[in-house]
């Protein structure tokens, strides 16, 4: 009976220690997508304020991120 008692609780280890792992992945993830919803509502906020400021801010960025990837 002790032995049987000794396998259940090693086996409960080992699944703790496996379900604990995806955790530690995750919890990277959701700040990331957290930040990914911030930055886009700002810049959605800023389009409603002022598109052509908002056009030509993005129109530079991507031309000089451009740039700097062909030189």
């Amino acid at each position: 009976m002790l032995k049987l008692v000794r396998q259940l609780a090693n086996k409960q280890a080992e699944l703790e220690k496996e379900q604990s792992q995806p955790r530690r992945q995750r919890s990277l993830f959701v700040p990331l997508i957290f930040l990914l919803l911030v930055m886009l509502a700002s810049a959605g906020w800023l389009y409603w304020l002022n598109p052509d400021l908002v056009i030509t801010l993005s129109t530079t960025l991507l031309n000089n991120g451009f740039d700097l990837c062909l030189t």
